[in-house]
């Protein structure tokens, strides 16, 4: 597994993360994948957030299987 992929982290804000106050950078319940350290900074600034592992090995078989599914039609 490629070291870039091991750093990455699926995270799930449970409200609107919005540092300016003028945009909104991370939506709520939409999933983003996000570097590991960028987590860890949101998380010391009190960002509630739901952040899990990538599980690269279910994310290549969920692709090869939609893979073969178009190719059957």
């Amino acid at each position: 597994m490629s070291n870039r992929l091991d750093n990455t982290r699926v995270v799930i804000f449970t409200e609107d993360y919005n540092p300016t106050g003028s945009k909104v950078l991370y939506a709520k319940e939409v999933k983003h994948y996000i570097h590991k350290d960028t987590v860890s900074k949101l998380e010391a600034k009190k960002v509630k957030l739901k952040a899990t592992e990538f599980n690269e090995k279910a994310e290549v078989e969920k692709a090869k299987k939609a893979l073969e599914e178009s190719k059957k039609e």
